[in-house]
């Protein structure tokens, strides 16, 4: 008896250790990084689009279209397991990220933790990243099962707090912006509204 409690405790452990993997997926399946991807978000009085390119050379440029106008490029690359942003380019000018950004690390799955330092266009930043449990979210459009990243930091005077929803196969579905600095605080809430995700 005592031998066959033994097995049903070892084939549990592996259940449960097969199903924790299982739940860690590849970065690439929740930001699809692929020539001619795009989406596009609606809220906060805001239209907004960003769609791939790649350039050849194993980066991918997301441009990001508000009301019409590029408002920002961002280069991003696959580096082992993780998605890394490179530089940004905004109208007044552009920076390279010191040390690169990692923007989703993998294996991607809840409870996955991690944090950056550097400078972005010359102030200094910190930012912690953590991965929480699914929920199902709904948008303009459809339902999704998707998986919040929060985001909490600095950037020279201002505090970001950020939640950000990524769909396997789709992409970020919704994110929520809050920028504070001083007694100033900006809130923005974007929802998918169409893709077009290969």
């Amino acid at each position: 008896m005592k031998r066959h409690g033994a097995l049903l405790v070892a084939i549990a452990v592996a259940v449960l250790a097969g199903a924790s993997l299982a739940t860690a997926q590849s970065v690439a399946e929740f930001f699809p990084l692929a020539e001619g991807n795009w989406w596009r978000y609606i809220g906060s009085d805001v239209d907004l689009t960003m769609s791939v390119q790649a350039t050849g050379t194993g980066e991918f440029l997301v441009s990001t279209v508000i009301n019409g106008f590029v408002v920002q490029r961002e280069y991003y690359a696959f580096v082992g397991d993780d998605v890394v942003a490179l530089r940004r380019e905004y109208p007044q000018g552009s920076f390279a990220l010191e040390p690169p950004q990692v923007f989703l690390k993998g294996p991607f799955a809840p409870g996955q933790r991690w944090n950056w330092k550097g400078q972005v266009a010359g102030q200094t930043a910190s930012m912690s990243f953590v991965v929480l449990e699914p929920e199902t979210v709904e948008t303009p459009a459809g339902s999704f099962e998707a998986t919040p990243v929060a985001i909490d930091g600095f950037v020279g005077g201002e505090e970001i707090h950020t939640m950000r929803w990524f769909a396997p196969g789709i992409g970020m579905i919704r994110e929520q912006l809050q920028v504070s600095q001083g007694e100033q605080a900006i809130l923005v809430d974007l929802v998918l509204a169409d893709y077009n995700v290969q």
